[in-house]
This record gives structure tokens, C-alpha cells and sequence, in this order.
């Protein structure tokens, strides 16, 4: 499991990098990664689809299990105003995390779904299948 989790963390920092996203926290095996901090990228929502769509894939085809089996992923992703703490990167304030969190728990291994907010900002450039509306917790 170890040599699975090390392998699954090097891919996903290969692609975050590619992408110049940034991981903030890891918790288990999730990982809240932020695009467009840092620094400001006023394309950051497409670079965290397309890096989201590359997760999926090189991690299906990179990372298996202690059985042989290939591993899946699930993605949520939200766009918004956030507020980092300098001090504590893993200290966000803002909803687009939460909601995030909760697009994640909706999204079936090896898909990404995507909040209305990053729809607006991605629609011109991604090709998307609307899931109709959901209720989020929270």
C-alpha cells in the first residue's frame, strides 16, 4: 500500500505541477489543491479542469494497487473567492473549498464534476454533461 500511495502522490504532483496548481492539504488520500495561488492565473479555472482530466487518466493508466488493479480517481472542483492564511496554507476560508469537497463526494470514480461557478468560466473551452441539480450538505 505504501509503494501504491507513494506512486499515486508522485503522478498527481507531476500533473499539479504541469498544470502549475498548488497542493495545500493531504488528508489520507485526498488532496485540496488550489490553481490560481500563489500567484493569480486568470485562466486557473480551465487549468484545474484540465489538470483534473489529466489526474483521471495517468493515474488509471500509472498507479495500481497491491493486486494488479488500476486505481480511480474522484474529482470536485469550485470556483470562487477564498482566503488563504499566509501562515497556514491549510487554512482556507471561503465556500468554494466545502463545495468542492462536496462535488467530490457526488463524482464516481474517474469523474470530475464541476461546480456552476467553474462552468461559467470553463464553458468556452471544455465540453461538459450536465448532471442535473444537486443539494449539497451543508
Amino acid at each position: 500500500m505504501s509503494e501504491m500511495f507513494g506512486n499515486f502522490f508522485r503522478v498527481m504532483g507531476e500533473v499539479i505541477e504541469r498544470f502549475e496548481g498548488h497542493e495545500a492539504n493531504r488528508l489520507g488520500d485526498g488532496s485540496l489543491i488550489y490553481f490560481g495561488y500563489p500567484r493569480a492565473q486568470e485562466d486557473a479555472a480551465v487549468r484545474a479542469v484540465l489538470a483534473a482530466t489529466a489526474l483521471v487518466n495517468e493515474i488509471r493508466e500509472r498507479v495500481v494497487d497491491p493486486e494488479g488493479n488500476a486505481v480511480g480517481v474522484r474529482v470536485g472542483i469550485a470556483s470562487g473567492m477564498v482566503v488563504v492564511d499566509h501562515a497556514n496554507e491549510r487554512s482556507v476560508f471561503g465556500d468554494t473549498p466545502n463545495i468542492a469537497a462536496r462535488l467530490q463526494g457526488l463524482a464516481g470514480v474517474g469523474e470530475i464534476v464541476i461546480a456552476e461557478s467553474t462552468k461559467a468560466l470553463i464553458r468556452d473551452v471544455v465540453e461538459i454533461e450536465p448532471l442535473g441539480p444537486h443539494a449539497l450538505k451543508g
